[in-house]
């Protein structure tokens, strides 16, 4: 899969291919030595550290009065979906802050 994705980004040179194109051969290098790369990739792990941050804030913001429950629920629910996609196997498992 990691060799589509290279595949589908190859010839691009705007930021953003570049940007996901080095991501992709890390990924690439971290499989290749057996590993899987969301168990060891540095920007996975920072992922799940801001998105920490940003269930924080949102717990905040919400005692505070600052965002209604239906705005809390939308944003907690897009900030699920986003820990699950760098979560190492095995991690499946979201607990509410």
């Amino acid at each position: 899969m990691i060799d589509a994705a290279l595949a589908e980004l190859a010839g691009g040179e705007d930021k953003s291919t570049r940007i996901l194109r080095e991501v992709y051969t890390s990924e690439r290098e971290i499989a290749a030595d057996g590993k899987h790369p969301r168990k060891v990739s540095r920007l996975d792990r920072q992922s799940r550290s801001v998105i920490t941050a940003k269930r924080r804030k949102l717990a905040a913001m919400r005692h505070a009065g600052e965002i209604d429950d239906d705005v809390f629920h939308m944003l907690e629910q897009e900030l699920d979906w986003a820990e699950l996609a760098v979560l190492p196997p095995g991690r499946d498992e979201i607990v509410e802050s």
